[in-house]
């Protein structure tokens, strides 16, 4: 009876243990047979669900052992029962995890490779795993957000943007007439149309405010690339476009600066003051 209990009892362990590493094989030839990079959202989906698949039928087998051992089938599922809720409670934050990495599976906000902004920080996204998405940020450092958090916060996908917008101040001098105004704004006009890059169906280049010290002129547009890259080579062929055009007709740039306007008291000498402002001056 012994031998029997033993032999029974391995015999329920091992299919048990053989349907899980059963499920995690079929699970790697399902990712080799699709040609998909082992870090993806959909072979991480695949081995969740294979794994999870293993699980129940590995319980499958337990259960089944424990009838044929003689124990109460139900009294094993009630304790089952109340060790999985006590588990459950012990660790709700990692289940919590677990149900945003697969929330984050089925969805796909981002994947892999992907350049997104997510809880106050950007960068790549390296690997998401049933705990935590890991973000390569610009200046090389490896940041780990629990998905979780992933799943209830903002997610930014900054690589599906097919345009990026440009928006910047053009600020000239208040000495420049109307006329030239008018003309470098149309120049600036022709110029985001005739590149190649930008769109042409949005895009405003507009006199906009009085500044303290310049003439500030609005540029609005986008530019049709995903490549960040792309984009910076763009944007500088335009400005350095703006900058051939403003020194062809004759316009300045402005900076900041300020008048200094001196006022002589009626009925006094006004050569004390030209004293004492040369005094300052020398001074300074």
């Amino acid at each position: 009876m012994v031998i029997t209990f033993a032999q029974t009892g391995a015999l329920y362990l091992s299919a048990a243990w053989l349907s899980m590493i059963g499920a995690s094989l079929l699970a790697e030839a399902i990712v080799a047979s699709e040609h998909l990079r082992r870090g993806s959202l959909d072979s991480q989906l695949i081995r969740l669900g294979m794994r999870f698949a293993g699980i129940a039928i590995a319980i499958g087998f337990l259960i089944q052992g424990s009838y044929e051992l003689g124990f109460p089938t139900y009294s094993v599922l009630a304790g089952l029962g109340v060790g999985g809720l006590a588990v459950a409670l012990a660790a709700r934050d990692s289940l919590a995890n677990l149900l945003g990495s697969m929330l984050i599976m089925i969805e796909k906000p981002f994947r892999v490779g992907h350049y997104v902004r997510v809880s106050g920080g950007e960068g790549t996204v390296e690997n998401v795993g049933f705990r935590s998405t890991r973000i390569r940020t610009p200046d090389n450092s490896l940041i780990s957000i629990p998905n979780n958090s992933v799943v209830n916060a903002t997610v930014e996908n900054l690589t599906l943007r097919i345009m990026r917008r440009q928006r910047f101040l053009i600020q000239v001098t208040y000495e420049i007439p109307r006329e030239k105004l008018e003309e470098l704004i149309l120049g600036i006009k022709q110029l985001i149309a005739d590149h190649p890059m930008t769109n042409k169906s949005n895009f405003n280049v507009r006199f906009n405010d009085f500044g303290e010290s310049s003439l500030n002129i609005l540029v609005y547009f986008h530019i049709e690339t995903t490549d960040y890259s792309a984009e910076l080579e763009s944007r500088e062929e335009i400005l350095l476009r703006i900058m051939d055009l403003a020194k062809e007709l004759g316009i300045d740039f402005a900076f900041p600066t300020r008048t200094l306007v001196i006022e002589t008291p009626s009925g006094t000498d006004a050569d004390v003051p030209q004293a004492l402002v040369g005094a300052i001056l020398g001074r300074r």
